[in-house]
């Protein structure tokens, strides 16, 4: 639909920017920039370092000892009356003796780097170390996960007290819109580049869709339209383009 002045298209884009921009001013810059670099935080910290702090932890004996000794007690309760042969592949004794599936018993073997097992205890301390290290890992992302957490709730708490005075709200509010608005643009280039796709075939008599945009946004007229500026000036259609 065209409204000879603008366009459908053109008002919905008009009221979202307003809409960010209000949303943005209210929600404010430091407390979505905090968000948004807490969840690179959560994760690259967590995911990447969780290993090495686990490593850390293993070192200091926090909690290691323990789970690996538990698991050995019950794997040596498992063992127990079973034929152990010396010099036997930890991979074929995890699997035959403990029914483990292979791609797990490869897994313990490489952790562990023990290839071949002399007694019951040898099979044991394997799994136990295993395990113990996996469980190490989990319980350090989650420190890590909860750690970051609390910085950022602590940021925010920071910033909504510096947003106590007028002058830092007013800033923090305009930057806050210029961020929210420059989201909406990215996913108003994004919306628009997929409808691209659709434009492409408008001579389909069952593309009505593809009808109703290039009629909507005047893609076959010299007439000025905020839709037809931002689909033939898409940054994201031209990158596209680019390199495919």
């Amino acid at each position: 639909m065209d409204l000879r002045i603008c366009g459908i298209i053109d008002i919905v884009l008009v009221l979202g920017a307003i809409l960010f921009l209000i949303i943005g001013y209210k929600k404010g810059f430091l407390k979505k920039v905090i968000s948004l670099f807490g969840i690179l935080a959560i994760l690259i910290i967590s995911f990447v370092y969780c290993g090495r702090f686990a490593d850390f932890l293993i070192e200091k004996d926090f909690l290691y000892p323990d789970i690996a000794a538990k698991i050995s007690g019950n794997v040596l309760e498992k063992l127990a009356g079973k034929g152990i042969t010396a010099d036997t592949s930890l991979a074929d004794a995890l699997k035959e003796l403990l029914n483990l599936p292979a791609f797990v018993c490869k897994w313990i073997c490489n952790s562990s780097g023990v290839e071949t097992i002399q007694t019951a205890e040898d099979i044991a301390n394997a799994v136990g170390s295993f395990v113990g290290n996996i469980c190490l890992t989990i319980i350090a992302f989650l420190i890590l996960f909860v750690g970051i957490l609390l910085a950022i709730f602590i940021l925010k708490l920071i910033a909504s007290m510096l947003r106590q005075n007028l002058f830092v709200r007013i800033v923090d509010g305009i930057l806050g819109s210029v961020l929210y608005l420059t989201f909406f643009i990215a996913g108003v280039f994004i919306l628009f580049w997929i409808m691209g796709f659709i434009i492409k075939d408008p001579a389909n008599p069952a593309n009505d869709v593809a009808k109703f945009l290039v009629t909507d946004m005047q893609l076959n007229t010299d007439k000025f339209r905020i839709s037809k500026w931002v689909y033939e000036a898409n940054i994201i259609k031209r990158i596209f383009d680019l390199f495919m």
